[in-house]
């Protein structure tokens, strides 16, 4: 259902929701970070197949302390989305992108 309320409706669009299958995998890896970074072992040998990249920062230049640019380009994601739901923009796929540049005067 998720994929379908996302949109992929037939094959040339990446996916058809009445046809893709999806497997699901989980592991524990729980025990294994709390011996690591509790049991004296390095974290980064032990658990290098865990990644993942973060980076952020708030800033005044919204209430919700989010960049500026940022801010733009989820509110252009969402209105595109809302087109491409609606008929509007039908060539629009359910997986496009925003960007948005901001030029600061200093």
């Amino acid at each position: 259902e998720a994929v379908r309320a996302a949109g992929y409706e037939h094959e040339d669009m990446g996916m058809d929701w009445r046809t893709v299958n999806i497997i699901v995998a989980l592991e524990d890896r729980s025990a294994e970070w709390h011996r690591a970074l509790l049991g004296g072992a390095d974290p980064w040998r032990s658990l290098g197949d865990d990644q993942a990249v973060l980076c952020g920062y708030a800033t005044d230049e919204t209430p919700e302390l989010e960049p500026r640019s940022q801010q733009l380009a989820e509110q252009l994601a969402a209105r595109m989305d809302a087109l491409r739901l609606d008929g509007s923009l039908s060539w629009l796929r359910p997986d496009a992108r925003a960007q948005v540049t901001v030029k600061y005067k200093v």
